[in-house]
């Protein structure tokens, strides 16, 4: 929703997922041809702060990075390419 909500402000856009497992991972990879935004460059919220003194938005990423065991961004012309992934033990 985020992505959609963001990327996607001023219109309609594309956007793709892949999911693949393998190699003990389960790797999910979000495509969106949206403005350039890095993900992991950005700082976490400070979640122990009470409600009303914290800045609105982060929260999204922070549940994500919280979900999965390592998030990849990269950008690869009008595309932005994240990718997440969640060990699962399993080959």
């Amino acid at each position: 929703m985020n992505l959609c909500t963001h990327a996607y402000a001023a219109g309609d856009g594309e956007l793709e997922i892949a999911v693949r497992q393998g190699n003990g991972q389960l790797l999910i990879e979000i495509v969106d041809q949206g403005p350039p935004f890095d993900p992991t460059a950005s700082a976490e919220p400070d979640a122990s702060l009470p409600l009303e003194q914290r800045k609105p938005g982060g929260l999204g990423l922070l549940l994500v990075r919280r979900m999965t065991d390592e998030l990849r961004y990269s950008r690869d012309g009008e595309r932005n390419i994240v990718t997440l992934v969640v060990e699962t033990g399993q080959s």
